[in-house]
């Protein structure tokens, strides 16, 4: 199973914090972020990764493998533009999450089970934490800048939402960043 996750973001929220480093790649008592949702996804079984960055790009080229491909978008595209102009290494379903949100590998079992084969959004109360899209859906799209939920999801006709309970942390932050490495000690 592909799964793309969005590690362009600019850090704002991060202030200091993200000037250097980029949210995903945080420090979680000596480990990036990124390594931590890799683990997750993994155990969940993800097998094939995107890794779709922009600002502070250069600090993902570590992590190319056979398993992950890093695409660096040439000029800042939103959330829905980085997924658009990566289509062409695709498969024809994928999930995307966003690389600043950690979703326990339960969460992300029934999710997965629930989108197959649909393009549809797995929402923890207000935030979506991760998407499901059928590729043929993404195809009318043009890359520019785009948001996935206001300027794609909206327009995907037959878009589902899945609504769950779980262990959804956000780390954009650095309250919910000191909070995310509390609970990791735990």
């Amino acid at each position: 199973m592909q799964l793309a996750i969005l590690c362009g973001g600019l850090g704002s929220r991060l202030g200091k914090l993200g000037e250097k480093t980029p949210k995903s790649l945080q420090d979680i008592n000596g480990t990036p972020f990124l390594d931590i949702l890799l683990k997750e996804y993994r155990k969940a079984g993800f097998d094939d990764f995107v890794l779709l960055t922009g600002y502070l790009g250069q600090h993902f080229r570590k992590y190319r493998s056979n398993s992950i491909k890093v695409i660096k978008e040439s000029r800042k595209m939103g959330t829905g533009g980085a997924v658009i102009n990566a289509l062409r290494d695709m498969k024809r379903h994928f999930w995307v999450a966003n690389g600043d949100t950690f979703i326990e590998e339960k969460c992300l079992r029934n999710y997965i089970w629930y989108s197959r084969g649909k393009s549809s959004s797995l929402i923890f109360g207000n935030p979506a934490g991760l998407f499901s899209y059928r590729k043929e859906d993404l195809m009318k799209f043009k890359k520019e800048n785009l948001d996935l939920g206001r300027d794609i999801n909206t327009n995907i006709s037959n878009f589902h939402y899945c609504v769950r309970d779980g262990k959804y942390l956000d780390i954009g932050t650095p309250e919910n960043l000191d909070k995310f490495r509390e609970a990791m000690k735990k």
